[in-house]
């Protein structure tokens, strides 16, 4: 087999051992994280490269303040009655988000965590 050959199987192992642990870290009730942050330039992603090597999945700077912060003024306004037909499950809306960090997440090189979160600057809503 050549040297290609091998890379490509290689390869292919490392993305369904990722699929095969993302599955199952989906139907884990609970998941072990640990959130790394702090102001900028303060070695929040010094402190990552240490984590990530305690953790299956990792994920750096997803900045989720424009995405979070104007969900609750927007509901607010649209809780009035002329907007009753509106209807939004914020929960979900939460749960989608997850998801969609679990499923885009780095490998990482551990296995005591299940997810390394680092966000250089965090609000309330991010946490």
């Amino acid at each position: 087999m050549t040297d290609r050959g091998i890379q490509r199987i290689s390869r292919e192992i490392a993305r369904r051992r990722m699929e095969n642990a993302r599955r199952t870290l989906k139907r884990k009730p609970e998941l072990k994280w640990w959130l790394v942050y702090g102001p900028p330039r303060c070695g929040t992603t010094h402190m990552l490269r240490i984590v990530k090597a305690c953790s299956i999945l990792y994920v750096s700077d997803w900045g989720l303040a424009p995405m979070l912060n104007p969900v609750p003024e927007w509901l607010r306004i649209r809780s009035s009655p002329d907007f009753g037909y509106i209807k939004f499950d914020y929960e979900r809306f939460l749960r989608d988000i997850s998801e969609n960090i679990l499923d885009n997440a780095i490998p990482g090189t551990g296995v005591q965590l299940d997810l390394a979160y680092k966000q250089a600057t965090l609000g309330p809503r991010e946490y």
